[in-house]
């Protein structure tokens, strides 16, 4: 009977496994068509953690909000005429296993919806931006963890310098490095990270950084975080004739700078909440802005998403539950152990 139930349960683990990538599946085709819309990169904290054979998934939903630009000598410029401004409407779906206590395995879609708008003309455009495979694993030393995070994000969606309605991304293919490094205390969590960004098209490349601290409390976890893309270490094959990108700008995005502008670098800050409905549902939430910036946008974000776990989704290791499992790598709430 054991026997039975175990292997049960095995098929049934696989056949949720199967029907979680075809739903991924369906909403990159959703995407194909104009129906979905995608992720910013400016969305929730960045630490991790390692609970052994779980599944991880993540649906966020996004809207930035812009009407003025920081340009190449930092000052803050409001587009024109008065009334202008971009929205960006987002969402992502983000899958992450953890195949062992120190290894992730990443898969995801992005898309891009955006509405420019001036006192005369209306720019609009909805499409499928990038689809991303990453890996992530942990190093762990008495005091702090090192994790090397990597992706490669291909972008189906391609500008055309030719083309009238609004530019929905940068349209480079990316691949991308990440070093981490995280403290955990049974109620915090703090972190840091640096590293290198390289994006085809004639594209800048570019060093992305941040750190964030999380406290949890109960069911609740708060957060704050700085991000941002610094230094473009390879220029943008038009850093002398910036005005190739700006003239499509002007007339696609009224002048935006939230993508395809010239060797572009941010900051932003933002504040987050993580409410756990069960040990499996969470809702998230955050708020975020640009403080400053060099030919990028200068504008407002606010997410909200639910995180799902499926735990003990792969086979249990031989002498461990799949609770003890499940248990092994969990940033447990104001010192509470969780049963």
């Amino acid at each position: 009977m054991f026997f039975m139930i175990k292997k049960y349960s095995q098929h049934l683990r696989l056949q949720i496994f199967i029907n979680l990538l075809g739903f991924s599946f369906i909403l990159l085709f959703l995407s194909f068509t104009n129906i979905a819309y995608a992720i910013s990169s400016q969305m929730g904290p960045s630490y991790k953690l390692y609970k052994v054979g779980n599944l991880e998934s993540q649906i966020h939903w996004e809207t930035f909000y812009t009407n003025a630009n920081y340009n190449d000598n930092v000052e803050l410029k409001t587009l024109t005429p008065s009334g202008t401004f971009l929205r960006n409407y987002n969402m992502d779906l983000k899958f992450r296993l953890i195949s062992n206590s120190n290894s992730g395995w990443k898969w995801g879609a992005q898309g891009t919806a955006i509405n420019a708008q001036s006192p005369q003309v209306t720019k609009n455009r909805s499409a499928l931006t990038a689809l991303w495979f990453g890996i992530d694993h942990r190093f762990e030393t008495s005091s702090v963890e090192f994790i090397v995070d990597g992706d490669f994000i291909i972008s189906p969606y391609r500008v055309d310098v030719n083309q009238t309605d609004a530019v929905a991304g940068d349209g480079a293919n990316i691949l991308q490095g990440k070093l981490l490094v995280q403290k955990k205390w049974p109620s915090l969590i703090g972190y840091l990270y640096g590293g290198y960004v390289f994006r085809d098209s004639g594209m800048s490349d570019y060093v992305p950084v941040g750190l964030g601290l999380q406290w949890g409390i109960y069911d609740w976890i708060l957060g704050s975080e700085l991000k941002g893309a610094l230094l473009s270490i390879e220029d943008d094959q038009y850093k002398a004739a910036t005005s190739k990108r700006h003239v499509l700008l002007n007339k696609t995005n009224m002048g935006s700078f939230k993508y395809y502008s010239t060797n572009p670098e941010w900051f932003t800050g933002e504040v987050n909440l993580k409410f756990k409905l069960t040990d499996q549902f969470a809702f998230t939430g955050g708020v975020g802005t640009t403080l400053v910036g060099r030919n990028y946008s200068q504008g407002t974000f606010v997410y909200l998403g639910l995180d799902m776990q499926w735990p003990a989704f792969l086979e249990t290791p031989k002498g461990k539950s799949a609770v003890q499992r499940g248990k092994e790598d969990e940033f447990v709430p104001q010192f509470e152990e969780e049963n």
